[in-house]
């Protein structure tokens, strides 16, 4: 049986459809992951729902890797009071990450800490560069990690600027998506970093 395409392929991208996890007679269909809350506690002193932090990428494999990454791989010992319980919210594209953090800053509660943004997120739809100068221009200041397939040398070929890119802090770091270990490190280290 095949399983049905759930999003546009992607170079060098592995997508849910291409990944046999397990066998099961009808593969699941995801519209949308809602947000999570992650590494509840039994005391909280903020009763604000706003995520702390947004993920923006296409591709419904990468949510499930997020998902894992977040429930499992985070210690809640490693975070600060502020974060518990750590709330994360998953998007599709740019712009649907835009509108949460419209969202968020409607709220006015500056809980928002960390934004991971893949480069590639469709046709016709904003790309991690663009959706990064986007939250920049909108008054986000705090981190911004671009995860992606692509490699450096192809987003310097791609956006000739990409180094002042960097070095401006609109990406505050890059990782490949095949990096595992240094993307769960840094990601590691943005949340002890940052403070609400």
């Amino acid at each position: 049986m095949k399983i049905p395409e759930l999003a546009p392929l992607i170079d060098n991208e592995p997508q849910a459809s291409q990944v046999r996890v397990l066998s099961i007679n009808k593969a699941p269909v995801f519209n949308k992951f809602p947000s999570f809350p992650l590494l509840s506690t039994t005391s909280t002193t903020n009763s604000c729902k706003c995520p702390q932090v947004l993920i923006a990428d296409d591709d419904t494999f990468q949510h499930l890797y997020y998902n894992i990454l977040f429930q499992k791989s985070f210690n809640s010992k490693d975070l600060s009071p502020e974060l518990k319980p750590l709330k994360v919210q998953l998007c599709f594209s740019g712009e649907e990450l835009l509108e949460c953090h419209i969202e968020v800053r409607k709220c006015g509660c500056k809980r928002l800490i960390l934004m991971i943004i893949d480069y590639q997120m469709g046709k016709g739809k904003l790309n991690g560069i663009d959706t990064s100068f986007a939250v920049r221009k909108s008054g986000y200041n705090g981190f911004v990690l671009l995860r992606t397939s692509e490699t450096q040398e192809s987003l310097k070929f791609l956006h000739g600027n990409f180094d002042e890119i960097l070095e401006d802090k609109i990406i505050s770091a890059f990782v490949v998506k095949t990096d595992l270990r240094q993307g769960k490190e840094i990601i590691q280290s943005a949340l002890k970093a940052m403070k609400i």
